[in-house]
Protein backbone atom coordinates (compact mmCIF):
# COMPACT_ATOMS: atom_id res chain seq x y z
CA UNK A 1 0.00 0.00 0.00
CA UNK A 2 3.31 2.25 0.24
CA UNK A 3 3.22 2.46 -3.31
CA UNK A 4 -0.90 3.84 -3.96
CA UNK A 5 0.57 6.13 -1.47
CA UNK A 6 3.50 7.17 -3.40
CA UNK A 7 1.54 7.18 -6.26
CA UNK A 8 -0.90 9.57 -4.70
CA UNK A 9 1.86 11.92 -3.52
CA UNK A 10 3.13 11.97 -7.33
CA UNK A 11 -0.63 13.19 -7.86
CA UNK A 12 -1.02 9.85 -10.31
CA UNK A 13 -4.88 9.18 -9.13
CA UNK A 14 -5.35 6.38 -10.88
CA UNK A 15 -1.66 4.60 -10.65
CA UNK A 16 -2.29 5.21 -6.96
CA UNK A 17 -6.25 3.23 -7.42
CA UNK A 18 -4.23 0.51 -9.06
CA UNK A 19 -2.01 0.13 -6.82
CA UNK A 20 -4.10 -0.01 -4.06
CA UNK A 21 -6.20 -2.65 -5.62
CA UNK A 22 -3.44 -4.31 -5.84
CA UNK A 23 -2.55 -4.52 -2.75
CA UNK A 24 -5.89 -5.62 -1.44
CA UNK A 25 -5.98 -8.78 -3.95
CA UNK A 26 -2.40 -9.90 -2.57
CA UNK A 27 -3.99 -9.55 0.75
CA UNK A 28 -7.01 -11.94 -0.17
CA UNK A 29 -5.25 -14.25 -1.25
CA UNK A 30 -2.42 -14.47 1.19
CA UNK A 31 -5.46 -15.08 3.65
CA UNK A 32 -7.24 -17.51 0.85
CA UNK A 33 -3.76 -19.33 1.05
CA UNK A 34 -3.35 -19.24 5.02
CA UNK A 35 -7.07 -20.54 5.58
CA UNK A 36 -6.08 -23.69 3.12
CA UNK A 37 -3.12 -24.34 5.07
CA UNK A 38 -5.20 -24.28 8.50
CA UNK A 39 -7.83 -26.51 7.05
CA UNK A 40 -4.90 -28.89 5.80
CA UNK A 41 -3.38 -29.24 9.37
Amino acid sequence: MGEAADALEEGDLSGALDRQAEALEAMREGMRRFDDAMDNK
